[in-house]
Parts: structure tokens; C-alpha cells; sequence
């Protein structure tokens, strides 16, 4: 069986980079319609990237095969909470949260994504190098 590593709705193909305070990381991914927020990360059985859901204050992973770190973005993009989130369970809502990004698990530490940090969507097109 051939892995799903990026959202089933969404062009694996993309050119959008995370950006973590300005520095290009990972391939990412926006949700911004209702099917894709609702559908999120389901039926994947891992991510190569970020998942960026708008509108969003917390999220679950019932019906996920891996764990996931849950990034939670102010209003101004600015980190509110990182948490790891393993299979099958439900988040408590970050009040403060108005979007959220999910990496695979350990990949926010990595990508040195802490309370603070300022984490957009950029295009690679948009003059951005990305470093991966």
C-alpha cells in the first residue's frame, strides 16, 4: 500500500512552505474550507509537511494512525501552545487560539517552533529559499 503523507484533499505538489519566524522549512498545506478543516489529516498514514487549519481552536485525532504535534497560532500568527497529541484523542480549546498547524510528532521542536515564534504559509515563489 502506497504511504498518504500529505492531506487527501489537497495537490501533494505544492510550492507553499511553513515558515517559522520568516525561515522557510517544510512543505505546507491550508485548510480553509469547511471539508478540508473537517477532513483535516484523516486517511493519512503519515505527513511530509504542515497542515495549517484556519479558524480553528482545537482539534482532535480520533480516526489518526500516528501522532501529531498541534501548533496553536494567535490571531497574529504568533505561537499560543504546543502540545503532542497521540492517536484517538480530543484537545482541550486554546482560548486565545484562532488557527492551528499540525507536524508530525518531534518535528515542532525541530523546526524550533516555541511559544513566541511567528509561523506563516508563504508560497516558495513569493522569494522565499526553502531550507529543506
Amino acid at each position: 500500500m502506497t504511504p498518504v503523507l500529505s492531506p487527501v484533499w489537497a495537490d501533494p505538489q505544492t510550492t507553499a512552505r511553513l515558515c517559522v519566524d520568516s525561515r522557510a522549512t517544510v512543505p505546507a498545506w491550508v485548510a480553509t474550507t469547511r471539508d478540508a478543516r473537517n477532513t483535516g489529516l484523516l486517511r493519512t498514514t503519515g505527513l511530509d509537511g504542515a497542515l495549517l487549519i484556519e479558524r480553528c481552536g482545537s482539534v482532535h485525532t480520533i480516526g489518526m494512525q500516528y501522532p501529531i504535534d498541534v501548533v496553536f497560532l494567535s490571531a497574529e500568527r504568533r505561537v499560543v501552545d504546543v502540545v503532542t497529541m497521540r492517536p484517538g484523542r480530543i484537545g482541550r480549546p486554546r482560548l486565545r487560539a484562532r488557527s492551528v498547524v499540525e507536524l508530525p510528532a518531534a518535528a515542532a521542536a525541530r523546526l524550533g517552533i516555541v511559544r513566541g515564534s511567528v509561523v506563516t504559509v508563504e508560497e516558495v515563489g513569493a522569494g522565499l529559499t526553502p531550507d529543506s
